[in-house]
């Protein structure tokens, strides 16, 4: 027959509890950072969603009146809203003449992406991005 220990309490010493929040605090330690990547990617392909959407409007601009230079007011694409998750983190700017476009997102100084490797995103009137690194478009 089992003999039961009546004196032996039952629940976690110190020692466990804490090998248990070490163990937390290393795979925290591990997960965050990467965490903090995946978000930085997303912001940024946010930020080349919103250029593809200008310069689809600077295109379309142009299919109607043979100039780009028109579809830019004050150094914004007229008639086109960015969204909030593009402006928390970039700022874009445009500029135009009458056969050429350059629309640029910048990411903002105080922002969580002012860290972020590939800096200022661009694209021109023929598509051509300037990225060195394929990981940034």
């Amino acid at each position: 027959m089992l003999k039961l220990n009546k004196n032996k309490k039952n629940g976690f010493t110190l020692i466990e509890l804490l090998i248990a929040v070490a163990i937390i605090g290393i795979i925290a330690s591990i997960a965050y950072p990467s965490y903090q990547g995946v978000l930085e990617k997303t912001r940024r392909q946010e930020a080349i969603r919103t250029l593809l959407e200008a310069s689809q409007l600077m295109e379309s601009y142009y299919a109607m009146n043979l100039d780009y230079s028109g579809a830019i007011s004050g150094g914004e694409v007229t008639d086109f809203t960015v969204n909030d998750e593009f402006s928390d983190y970039y700022s874009l700017t445009a500029s135009a003449a009458a056969s050429t476009f350059n629309l640029s997102a910048t990411p903002l100084s105080t922002g969580a992406q002012s860290e972020d490797e590939c800096g200022t995103l661009t694209i021109t009137q023929t598509g051509s991005t300037g990225a060195d690194s394929s990981d940034c478009w």
